[in-house]
């Protein structure tokens, strides 16, 4: 699952003397299992979207997923480092 991997990569990096705030960490985190989430093949939500509207999983993962990811994700890197300038 998305978040076991993510919830190891938090312990690790809360502990590096980064200069990143706790809080863009942790929203980075959550952003980053957001983003698995939503083009996974793995993913729950991926294969109930595939089955429910007939879609292959491949389509509905890398399809419109991907270009809506690349925006929110250059999107979400200025608002983590606002986040984090303003700590």
């Amino acid at each position: 699952h998305q978040i076991v991997g993510a919830t190891v990569m938090l312990a690790v990096f809360a502990n590096l003397p980064l200069g990143a705030s706790d809080l863009a960490l942790m929203e980075a985190m959550l952003l980053g299992w957001a983003f698995s989430s939503m083009c996974g093949i793995s993913a729950v939500s991926v294969a109930a979207a595939g089955t429910m509207f007939g879609v292959p999983l491949e389509r509905v993962a890398y399809g419109a997923n991907l270009r809506f990811l690349a925006i929110y994700g250059i999107v979400s890197v200025a608002l983590l480092a606002a986040v984090n300038a303003v700590r």
